[in-house]
């Protein structure tokens, strides 16, 4: 079933140009603010999102901001980034849905595990806005299974709610293989960075002195979502923290109860804001 996975990514629709341009520019703060709103304001969708953010209630500018350009000037660049990106996301990958897999949790899951990310990032020194794609992206995988083999996929989540394990173990119990390996084909076949697609492909068991720091942070993040709930999912289970990753990444405590209550801050707006 693998290779039939594998080639039903590849059929799947490239990200529009605006993404691809926001994602190479990662590490660049020069980006035009015009040539940006010129190309979002192409996009009705996008617009509609940067409207959407800078007028609600989070930012304080309720009904003010009439234009993608003065959005994009009162939220700033960064901001803007990640909103298109998590927008353009979400509409992404769709399709026929099977009735067990709820796609609000699973994107609130998955813009909780950005925050996670962006903050972990921010306190080791790390690219913030590559943290956050990563999040957003790290179970993407789901995503296609879901949609494009729903069927099949019904049977894991059944697996995984009558043996009350982890989705992974139900994955490679019922498909012989799990996400993990079809969202880090995807990251492939969308053309981003290579240590996104390895968030993705290891952020489960990332190892210690790897060099994949990335995975790391997204292993850490993903946990942190899990400990908080923030996906709302009533069977949700919190993996582990591999020791030797926490230590690696030199984390404390004190650390990590500063990072869930700056996550816990932004989340509820973020997710309303993001998928409504």
């Amino acid at each position: 079933m693998i290779a039939e996975v594998l080639k039903s990514v590849q059929r799947l629709p490239s990200l529009p140009a605006v993404v691809l341009e926001l994602l190479a520019s990662l590490n660049d703060d020069s980006l035009s603010l015009d040539s940006l709103a010129r190309k979002i304001s192409l996009d009705q969708a996008l617009s509609a999102s940067v409207l959407r953010v800078a007028n609600s209630s989070f930012y304080g500018r309720p009904g003010q901001v009439m234009s993608a350009r003065d959005g994009i000037a009162m939220l700033g660049l960064r901001t803007v980034r990640q909103l298109v990106l998590t927008a353009s996301l979400i509409k992404s990958v769709d399709g026929p849905m099977q009735g067990s897999f709820d796609l609000t949790t699973y994107w609130r899951h998955a813009i909780g595990t950005a925050l996670c990310a962006r903050a972990l990032a921010a306190h080791l020194g790390e690219n913030p806005e590559q943290a956050y794609t990563a999040g957003l992206l790290h179970d993407i995988g789901r995503l296609v299974l879901a949609t494009r083999f729903a069927e099949r996929y019904a049977q894991v989540t059944a697996w995984r709610a009558a043996n009350d394990g982890y989705l992974l173990a139900a994955e490679q119990e019922v498909l012989g293989f799990d996400h993990a390996v079809v969202g880090e084909a995807l990251v492939r076949h969308w053309r981003l960075p290579a240590a996104i697609g390895q968030a993705a492909l290891s952020h489960q068991q990332p190892g210690a002195g790897t060099g994949h720091r990335l995975a790391q942070v997204i292993h850490v993040a993903d946990a942190v979502a899990h400990a908080l709930d923030l996906s709302g999912q009533s069977d949700d289970l919190v993996p582990a923290i591999l020791v030797p990753v926490w230590n690696e990444l030199e984390l404390s405590d004190d650390t990590m109860y500063k990072i869930f209550a700056r996550v816990e801050q932004q989340f509820e707006a973020a997710t309303a804001v993001l998928t409504g």
